[in-house]
């Protein structure tokens, strides 16, 4: 607080600009400021970004026909993780508002705290319930509906959701200042899985990026969609351009060819985007009605079954260890992708197929430079087809304009029981990392090896996974 007062009147006297709000979990202010003294403001050493409050006119759709929310559950295979009957924890979705009254979301409702963060307040006002865009009630759907249209529309997951609405009544555009105080309110209720249906321009290390990294910071996944600007490389929208978001890229749920339009990579410092794929174009609910339902596109269509089988795996992860770090359910969609070195950005680590029928195991270790940490996997199955070792490591963006970006290049590799080296993963610009062996997997130690390629911030967290299919 004393230093935004001290900013306050630096802003005032040198700039004749008026502090309107200021925020907690960025560093950040929201001013009333003469256009011609922008950019003398922005060529400032302490100012990172400077962006205007109201960035993209409409979220992540397009127009499509689709298939229905059960097909979309069997290309990720959540099923076995929803039949687990753990639903505890909250997930967050920062989006266009509900129609609450829907049948999908009443009797039983999986919903519980409903927010407009439009006027900055996070309250129950101006209006909840305005879902102009008709995307809100479709996300929501996704990931927590109920059974009462039957199971072909349920969701993914039976989990209670929070729904904060940043976009503005009479289908406004997404609202900087709503999405910064939706992000903080969504952290302070304890929303573990908070779901970012947006895509704005701005960059990675805009006010909206920089809060999703700091939520995943306070103990958030954050899921975002990848947005909808493709097939154009370097389209990659915020905040799924994020060091610490995963970026939800998108196929079509029916054919499983590639949606064209998906944004991609790479970000400005070279990481891959989207880092998974999950199905769009199915058929979820529609705010037009209490029983209405439509087809949801593009990558916001995707974004729902991602963010649903994050919320599955932090159970699934906690019903072994109560405290589960982000980075180990980051490291578990890795893994749930099908896509192993060498990556693109058109499809990251690849389609989301959650791990069953088999073994996994999972961990985190502190990766020093030129340091090599063995793993070892004791497999007696004797039966595997697949082995499969995934890496993820969070890593803190620094803005190109004043400092080069510190990346560390962590390797993976996967020996098998007589110690010779079958698959590797070594990507070098990215922050995961994804390999694969094909069958036989054979009964004995297999091991997954993590190697500091070269680490200049001296240790790196590093969360690994690793699965064999039997």
């Amino acid at each position: 607080a004393p230093t935004y007062d001290r900013m306050a009147k630096d802003l005032a006297e040198n700039y004749r600009a008026e502090v309107l709000e200021t925020f907690w979990l960025v560093n950040a202010m929201l001013v009333k400021i003469p256009l011609g003294a922008v950019s003398s403001l922005a060529e400032r050493r302490d100012v990172l970004y400077v962006e205007p409050e109201q960035t993209e006119n409409e979220p992540p759709q397009t127009a499509s026909t689709t298939d229905d929310v059960d097909d979309g559950r069997a290309r990720i295979v959540s099923d076995p993780y929803f039949n687990l009957g753990q639903t505890g924890g909250w997930i967050g979705l920062l989006d266009t508002g509900l129609r609450f009254t829907h049948t999908l979301f009443d009797a039983p409702s999986n919903i519980a705290f409903r927010f407009d963060c439009t006027d900055g307040t996070c309250d129950s006002s101006p209006n909840i319930t305005d879902d102009c865009w008709n995307h809100g009630t479709s996300s929501a759907a996704i990931i927590s509906g109920n059974g009462n249209l039957g199971n072909a529309y349920r969701g993914v997951t039976g989990i209670t959701l929070d729904s904060f609405k940043v976009y503005p009544a009479g289908c406004g555009g997404l609202n900087t200042t709503a999405t910064v105080k939706a992000f903080e309110k969504a952290v302070a209720v304890l929303d573990r899985v908070i779901v970012a249906e947006m895509q704005s321009g701005s960059d990675y290390v805009g006010t909206i990026s920089v809060a999703a990294d700091n939520a995943f910071d306070a103990g958030a996944v954050v899921i975002a969609a990848n947005g909808n600007r493709g097939p154009t490389d370097n389209t990659v929208n915020a905040p799924a351009s994020a060091h610490r978001v995963i970026g939800v890229g998108n196929f079509d749920v029916r054919t499983l060819n590639q949606i064209n339009k998906q944004s991609r990579g790479s970000t400005p410092d070279n990481r891959f985007k989207p880092d998974i794929q999950a199905p769009t174009n199915s058929e979820t609910a529609s705010s037009a009605s209490d029983t209405a339902l439509k087809g949801f596109f593009g990558t916001s269509g995707a974004t729902p079954y991602a963010a649903g089988a994050a919320a599955l795996l932090r159970n699934w992860l906690r019903a072994i260890s109560d405290v589960i770090d982000p980075g180990q359910v980051y490291a578990q969609l890795i893994l749930s992708g099908q896509q192993p070195y060498p990556f693109n950005n058109t499809t990251g680590a690849g389609p989301l197929n959650l791990p069953t029928n088999g073994w996994v195991w999972w961990g985190k270790v502190s990766v020093t430079d030129g340091a090599t940490i063995d793993i070892p996997l004791k497999y007696p199955g004797g039966k595997g087809t697949t082995l499969d070792g995934a890496l993820w490591w969070p890593e803190t963006a620094q803005p190109s304009s004043t400092a080069a970006e510190q990346h560390n290049d962590i390797d993976l590799h996967l020996f098998n029981p007589s110690g010779l080296p079958q698959d590797f993963s070594s990507s070098i610009p990215s922050v995961f990392e994804r390999a694969r062996v094909d069958g036989p997997v054979v009964s004995g130690t297999w091991t997954l090896r993590i190697r500091g390629f070269n680490v200049p911030s001296g240790s790196q967290t590093v969360y690994w996974a690793a699965h064999v299919r039997n």
